[in-house]
């Protein structure tokens, strides 16, 4: 996780976002990051026998230092994913994905069905990274050259380190926030927290991954127009919280049923939980949004400061955790995630006019679409209380997409057509539409 952090240092957003990147550039951040990705995989390599012998498993230092080669392969891809990014070619980038994905499972499952054990699973992250590789050169047909620049590592360098930063500081957070809620409450606690919280984010983390990654390159075709940027920020914004809304309205709504479904009715108690975090999963895209906004403008100085505070909120709810038990704490997190949403808006304000009446404006009516959604879903969910988890989900799913196409029918998905037809305006304007 945290060689993985180091690697993506924030050097690939630099490259994408900066408007005068040349063949210097490219090859100045490749030769850089392979000084990185090895220098990492040495202290992984020295290390590795004093992690083996705190978690008491000899024979991890070996495994630690076979998988720990995928941080070198992971460093030479990231300048090509660079070049696929800044021109579009978001095809290309996704077909690399999808078969270096599909040729390593392959090779994973081989491997098991023939008594390989948990080296299957190495060797399907190393395939993974050596196909990704090989594929992403071809897709790009780029080649370093032997040139190496100390004004440019500067130039990059002073963007990313605060990238970096954030990245550590939310890594660290989270390892010591999961660990307090052990230490605070209960082990047991921990373990129905993890289980909801992996449940939300796979709504949350895949839909936020995919728009900001996508959005990024062409928002920093905009920088100069700032009342295009903003308004296709407010778009993607508008767009993002209607599907992720939706669908978390759907998940706080099955809550029960659904847990019990996938988990057992032991695990039950993780829906309570769940129902807060599906709470605090609604302002998280939005967030992401406007700090990548942020980020794109140049600020990765207020990227970090954001990450900071946010850390502060989270890590001060375990105080109430403390104090006032499991209950409070929940709702404390609701809390601290919209204090935390306030607060990107401010610093989102003082970049753009942007105020935070404009905000909840422009989101109003998909905030009563939400609200709809979830009292609808409560009623028929309240009627079909002595059914099965399995017809009590049927239904509600079924209900959901019965709402879905109403609300397609009577609105046409006017933000969905719009975001689209804005970013082929500026894909054509680039002309980089025929790569798509």
């Amino acid at each position: 996780m945290i060689s993985q952090i180091i690697i993506n240092s924030g050097l690939n957003q630099s490259l994408v976002r900066d408007r005068f990147v040349g063949e210097i550039d490219y090859s100045t951040i490749f030769f850089l990051n392979i000084i990185i990705g090895s220098s990492t995989y040495f202290v992984l390599f020295i290390i590795a026998p004093i992690i083996s012998s705190y978690f008491s498993l000899p024979k991890i230092t070996l495994l630690l230092r076979v998988v720990g080669l995928s941080v070198i392969l992971s460093s030479l891809s990231i300048v090509y994913k660079a070049i696929l990014t800044k021109n579009f070619k978001f095809k290309s980038l996704n077909n690399v994905i999808i078969i270096s994905s599909v040729i390593s499972g392959i090779c994973a499952i081989t491997l098991a069905l023939n008594g390989a054990g948990v080296w299957s699973l190495i060797f399907k992250t190393l395939i993974n990274y050596l196909i990704t590789l090989f594929l992403l050169v071809i897709a790009t047909s780029w080649t370093p050259k032997f040139i190496f620049s100390k004004s440019i590592i500067v130039k990059h360098w002073n963007f990313a380190k605060n990238l970096l930063a954030s990245g550590l500081l939310g890594w660290i957070y989270k390892d010591v926030f999961a660990l307090m809620i052990g230490r605070i409450i209960s082990i047991d606690f921990l373990g129905f927290y993890n289980r909801s919280e992996m449940l939300r984010n796979l709504v949350t983390n895949n839909i936020e991954s995919v728009i900001t990654s996508s959005s990024y390159p062409v928002l920093a075709s905009l920088q100069d127009d700032k009342e295009a940027f903003l308004r296709l920020v407010v778009q993607t914004m508008k767009y993002t919280f209607l599907i992720v809304g939706l669908t978390l309205a759907f998940l706080f709504s099955t809550a029960e049923p659904l847990i019990e479904f996938l988990l057992g009715a032991k695990w039950l108690y993780s829906a309570k939980i769940l129902k807060y975090l599906t709470l605090v999963g609604f302002t998280m895209p939005l967030c992401s949004i406007m700090i990548n906004a942020i980020s794109v403008y140049g600020r990765s100085d207020l990227y970090l400061k954001l990450q900071f505070y946010y850390s502060i909120y989270v890590l001060g709810t375990l105080i109430f955790a403390f104090i006032f038990g499991e209950n409070i704490f929940l709702v404390s997190l609701v809390v601290s995630s919209l204090i935390g949403y306030v607060h990107t808006i401010f610093v989102f304000k003082k970049i753009y006019d942007y105020s935070i009446y404009n905000h909840f404006k422009e989101l109003k009516a998909k905030i009563f679409i939400i609200v709809i959604e979830i009292t609808i879903l409560s009623f028929i969910r309240l009627i079909l209380k002595d059914f099965s988890p399995f017809t009590i989900l049927l239904t509600l799913f079924s209900s959901f997409l019965i709402m879905i196409l109403i609300y397609l029918k009577l609105y046409r998905d006017k933000e969905l057509i719009s975001i689209f037809n804005s970013t082929m305006r500026i894909l054509k304007l680039k002309g980089f539409s025929q790569n798509l």
